[in-house]
């Protein structure tokens, strides 16, 4: 996903058949099919495991502190992409010049040169272009950090309060559906919005 530029850890229940995964993932899925199982049928009787679920797609998408790393980072975006068109249009009428001399018969002094500063000038745009998508990526986690370590502490707490051994998040990355059925009492995504300072709407 903060948005695309957060991402929170989900344990998958539902794995379709054309997604691939690793071993670990998989094991993972095993481990925690072996723990609900447990749970349903009364093999761990003395301790009940109790789960509880949030769409932080949700959650994220309502608070404000998200927004506002949105905003910030669209514009970190567009100026990176301001300077990077700013040398692919430099780099473009450096080739126009090339091919207008090369057409209006230029002797080979003059073009390689110019063949010589248009490579140079490509190789930079195309590091130019890395290290945007580099700088992209480190101010996105910078600024989803602090959101993250928030949602995280209130779920810690939630989790205590409520007794409950897991939180999953409801949807993957993807915007797929991770949990497939579950109690409506153990959905925490309301709860932990107003925790925040953010009440839901009403629906019409």
């Amino acid at each position: 996903m903060i948005f695309n530029g957060l991402s929170f850890g989900s344990i998958i229940v539902y794995l379709p058949a054309n997604r691939k995964t690793n071993m670990k993932k998989i094991a993972v899925i095993l481990t925690l099919a072996g723990i609900f199982t447990a749970a349903q049928y009364g093999i761990a009787q003395e301790t009940k495991f109790k789960v509880g679920y949030t769409n932080l797609e949700v959650v994220l998408a309502y608070l404000p502190e998200m927004q506002t790393a949105n905003s910030t980072l669209n514009l970190f975006q567009q100026k990176l992409e301001e300077d990077l068109a700013t040398r692919q249009k430099y780099l473009e009428s450096k080739y126009n010049e090339y091919l207008q001399l090369a057409e209006e018969g230029g002797k080979e002094e003059a073009l390689k040169p110019m063949e010589e500063e248009i490579r140079r000038l490509d190789d930079e745009v195309k590091r130019k272009a890395a290290d945007s998508e580099q700088k992209m990526l480190e101010k996105r986690s910078q600024l989803i950090a602090p959101i993250s370590d928030k949602i995280q502490v209130e779920l810690k707490a939630m989790a205590a309060e409520g007794a409950f051994d897991l939180i999953l998040n409801s949807v993957d990355g993807t915007g797929n559906s991770i949990v497939l059925f579950g109690p409506e009492e153990n959905d925490l995504t309301e709860a932990l919005l107003k925790r925040m300072g953010v009440t839901l709407p009403k629906p019409e």
